[in-house]
């Protein structure tokens, strides 16, 4: 079975019941699209991510190497699920949801060094740690966990 992971930011229409709410933060949403992509290229999984205290992705479980290089090469943070005959990117509303410039959310060609740069700066990886423990099998986050062994 195939398919492809459509991820789109939310932003309020005029007119909307939704009109109202703000869009997702830059960061959080850049680390929504890092994740997905980790999921779909079978290179981390949701229950090995750690959030911190505001529920923030902060460790993806995937070596500082292969995360950087999955960055640099800017696929994660394109437009997803509108592939073409060709594999490429082939969406025909690519600002749906954000617009062209320097807010860019979902990038319908390949992002460029000077884009990459940006994205690193919106991500804030670096000055966040986890407060939290990885979350165990079931999805749900351990805090404070103590184990008592029997003498």
């Amino acid at each position: 079975m195939g398919g492809w992971t459509h991820l789109f930011s939310f932003c309020p229409e005029s007119g909307s019941q939704m009109v109202d709410h703000s869009m997702p933060a830059m960061d959080h949403y850049h680390r929504i699209q890092l994740a997905r992509y980790l999921i779909d290229e079978n290179l981390s999984h949701a229950r090995r991510f750690g959030c911190d205290e505001k529920q923030r992705i902060v460790d993806f479980s995937v070596p500082a190497g292969k995360l950087d290089a999955v960055i640099s090469s800017g696929e994660p943070f394109r437009t997803s699920g509108c592939e073409g005959h060709d594999g490429q990117v082939a969406c025909n509303r690519p600002f749906a949801n954000s617009r062209p410039g320097p807010e860019m959310r979902n990038y319908p060609f390949p992002p460029t060094q000077a884009d990459i740069k940006l994205i690193r700066k919106q991500l804030h990886l670096k000055p966040v740690r986890p407060k939290m423990s990885h979350p165990n099998q079931t999805g749900r986050k351990l805090r404070n966990f103590k184990l008592k062994m029997k003498d």
